[in-house]
């Protein structure tokens, strides 16, 4: 409520840039791109923004962000960006026709682009119900629709032309999430394989840089746990005796093991865990540290989650990967519950505990789960999505 409250006069405050949108004319050849609430440089709108620079003569895509250091690194790359309250943000957003986004309009600048059709790529093929099918936000199939409606018009919510998707799995869950909105779904595949695919080096950089070279020689591969947040913003991922006894096996099997949380999800290392860990190959990565964790997944052989999408777009490599959940039968009841059974539609095995993800018969019982997903993916061409997604957008405005 009171994050709805907050919104609420913001949107107050900026009414006259929305007012304003209404007034200027609109320039269909001028694009904005966003991601993650307008702070990240990340995720599918950015391997579109990089490539439409490089093919794109009829187009003029901007980045637009919330945050300074982003704007500098991208224009440090040789592209266009502008801060968002900035006088050229300002005025790129109020002409421009399209905003490509990641999760919603606030990835860019939701008042000044108020008039701009916005297209969603979206963040992953859904584990998680969501929408319409949320159990936290629908327990008993409410009416919602003056909330809904408000929502829907609302500049940081204003709802999207077109989301589009990375399998005919993922079209079929969100259909059935934005049933009932005039929203399109379209299998393009997404840009961000580019960066799965392309990316080598990144993480093993990171390690390199953060634990010293000799270190890193002790090590050659990387297993990544990666959890995700809850519809509970107070959960807190308790983490000890099983991290640790993890890491050790991993590492005596020459594994590095890097630990990568959401964003939102709360993580806590017990005292004793934390003692341990010193000296061992382990490492927790931070959206903080590496912003796009796509850019990481090349270097990662063995990848565990619990509920994320992530497993989705890494079984485009045909690596292993792993659901671990210990919190599931709490999750199932109180959470926004899932779209099938645990571990029955996903590129992964379910596992009852780390350990297990070491073992070399699951590891090779996953690769070949991992491999049979692939061709659900449209082939895991970047290049193929991107030309759908912009002809698409293009047929739309």
């Amino acid at each position: 409520m009171l994050a709805q409250v907050r919104r609420g006069l913001i949107t107050a405050l900026f009414l006259p840039l929305v007012m304003l949108s209404f007034l200027v004319r609109k320039n269909g050849a001028i694009w904005v791109f966003g991601a993650w609430n307008g702070i990240q440089y990340s995720d599918n709108p950015r391997y579109l923004f990089e490539l439409m620079n490089t093919t794109e003569t009829t187009i003029r895509p901007i980045w637009v962000s919330k945050s300074h250091v982003v704007v500098e690194r991208v224009r440090a790359a040789g592209y266009r960006a502008y801060y968002w309250m900035s006088l050229e943000g300002i005025f790129y957003s109020l002409r421009a026709g399209v905003a490509v986004v990641s999760h919603s309009a606030d990835d860019v600048n939701p008042y000044a682009s108020y008039r701009a059709k916005i297209f969603k790529i979206t963040h992953g093929t859904p584990m998680k119900r969501m929408g319409k099918d949320n159990r936290f936000l629908y327990p008993e199939r409410r009416s919602r629709r003056l909330y809904e409606y408000v929502r829907s018009i609302s500049p940081q919510r204003k709802t999207p032309v077109v989301a589009f998707v990375s399998s005919e799995l993922s079209r079929f869950r969100f259909e059935s999430a934005y049933r009932g909105s005039s929203i399109s779904v379209v299998n393009s595949g997404y840009p961000r394989w580019m960066g799965i695919t392309e990316s080598r080096g990144v993480l093993w950089r990171f390690i390199q840089e953060k634990v010293g070279a000799l270190r890193v020689s002790e090590f050659d591969k990387i297993v990544m746990y990666a959890p995700t947040r809850r519809a509970n913003r107070s959960f807190k991922l308790e983490l000890g005796k099983d991290l640790v006894d993890f890491v050790i096996e991993a590492n005596e099997k020459k594994y590095f093991v890097v630990l990568r949380p959401h964003p939102s999800l709360q993580i806590n290392i017990s005292d004793k865990a934390s003692l341990e860990l010193v000296d061992r190959g382990f490492l927790e990565v931070t959206c903080h540290q590496i912003e796009d964790v796509n850019s990481t997944l090349q270097d990662v052989d063995v990848l565990l989650t619990d509920y994320s999408s992530i497993i989705y777009d890494y079984c485009i490599l045909g690596r292993p990967s792993f659901l671990y959940a210990p919190d599931l039968d709490d999750y199932i009841v109180s959470d926004t519950g899932l779209y099938d059974d645990y571990g029955k539609a996903e590129p992964a095995l379910k596992i009852n505990s780390l350990l297990e993800a070491l073992d070399p018969t699951l590891l090779k019982e996953a690769s070949s789960k991992a491999e049979a997903f692939k061709a659900l993916h449209c082939g895991a061409d970047a290049v193929k999505a991107c030309d759908t997604i912009v002809k698409t957008i293009k047929e739309r405005i």
